[in-house]
């Protein structure tokens, strides 16, 4: 029963960690200026939260 215990104990700790890892990579890959948004807004005072990509700002969309 341990031994069960523990192997699913490492899956979920495998899932987790990949789970993760791919949502990073996919934030970097898909939304790169959700990452970038702090320092350039932060660089540019001009447009701190009207270039917000929810309101049709500097977004993609």
């Amino acid at each position: 029963m341990s031994e069960m215990l523990s192997q699913v104990f490492w899956l979920s700790l495998v899932l987790a960690g990949t789970g993760m890892v791919a949502g990073l990579i996919l934030g970097f890959l898909l939304y790169p200026r959700l990452f970038r948004r702090p320092n350039g807004s932060h660089r540019r005072s001009g447009t701190t939260t009207s270039g917000d990509p929810a309101h049709g700002g500097r977004g993609r969309w």
